[in-house]
């Protein structure tokens, strides 16, 4: 960057993603969780990456630079993967964004099983367009950093397009410059095909949507099928609460009928026991010659009910026919609330 901007430490010290943007003067943009933003001098990084200033919390960090490089890629320099449970969060979901990787490790930990475990969990976001990088490789003699490039190359050359170990603290003087073999890093981004990269990174983001959607379906599908089969079971419950339904209407019905039929047994003999005679007669035309015109009457008892007697004895005289019916209608109310 042409300055010292980004800040460093013994420590992992970024805790928020810092993009490296191209720009024709430094400026620094400090992007809140509130949606809001500031522009600023670049001067003021420390300020708002120090996390025991109180000032809002800041999502992201832009430092624009006028730096060649950076018209062609943006960097992103993201907090570490092993420092705290925050940071790891918010490295893994930084890098679902990004085209390439520069895996930087200090050269004391090129090998490591725990190094080579996040690699691991990052694959698809490495290869042809990664590179792993082993800073400080000041503090080793010609013979260690050998030793140490070979073992690491061993490890994790697999999962990378390159290795290379350098040395910031050497870069950072013009003398010590070449030694310091940060030109072979600088390289590396400006040989990146671009074109690929945005090619790889859109496959990838549709291939990460496929499976979304691949896994939503078949979650849909699953619920899907979980409610065709309470509706079947619905069905046939409801199906057989029906079969029921009819068997007990006809259960009732006939018990209904034999209750009417107790009933009208009853009224007929009321009636019957109602029956009563009275006195009548006819004429009937007489035959004969010398008898024309006359006429003999013809007395007779011809029987009658009296309904007044039969309603009286089936409904005022006696409570036997009035307890028949509310015996019925409370067995019938029953039998529907059952």
């Amino acid at each position: 960057l042409g300055c010292d901007c980004l800040p460093t430490g013994v420590v992992p010290v970024t805790f928020k993603p810092t993009f490296l943007r191209y720009a024709k003067e430094y400026f620094l943009r400090v992007e809140f969780e509130d949606g809001s933003d500031i522009i600023t001098n670049i001067e003021k990084l420390a300020f708002y990456t120090d996390q025991r200033n109180e000032v809002k919390q800041a999502k992201s960090l832009h430092i624009f630079a006028p730096i060649p490089l950076l018209e062609k890629i943006t960097l992103v320099d993201t907090p570490g993967l092993n420092a705290n449970e925050n940071d790891t969060l918010t490295t893994l979901d930084e890098l679902k964004n990004i085209h390439g990787a520069i895996w930087l490790s200090l050269i004391d930990n090129a090998g490591k099983k725990s190094e080579e475990d996040a690699i691991k969990a990052n694959l698809e976001l490495l290869g042809e367009n990664s590179i792993c990088v082993l800073n400080q490789k000041d503090k080793l003699s010609t013979e260690e950093l050998d030793n140490v490039l070979n073992y690491a190359k061993s490890v994790f050359l697999k999962y990378f397009n390159e290795l290379i170990a350098i040395s910031c603290k050497e870069a950072k003087d013009e003398q010590s410059y070449e030694k310091s073999n940060f030109q072979s890093l600088l390289d590396f981004l400006t040989q990146l095909d671009t074109t690929a990269l945005k090619e790889k990174f859109v496959k990838r983001k549709i291939l990460n949507l496929c499976e979304i959607l691949e896994d939503e379906n078949q979650l849909f599908v699953g619920i899907f099928d979980r409610l065709l089969n309470q509706f079947q079971n619905y069905e046939k419950h409801l199906l057989l609460a029906y079969e029921n339904f009819l068997k007990e209407i006809e259960i009732l019905n006939h018990q209904i009928l034999e209750q009417l039929k107790s009933i009208s047994e009853r009224i007929s003999s009321e009636i019957f026991a109602s029956v009563k005679e009275k006195d009548a007669y006819f004429y009937k035309e007489n035959k004969g010659f010398l008898k024309k015109d006359l006429y003999t009457r013809y007395d007779y008892k011809a029987p009658y009910i009296s309904s007044d007697d039969a309603f009286l004895a089936m409904f005022y005289n006696s409570d036997v026919m009035s307890k028949e019916f509310k015996k019925i209608k409370n067995e019938l109310y029953k039998s529907f609330e059952e």
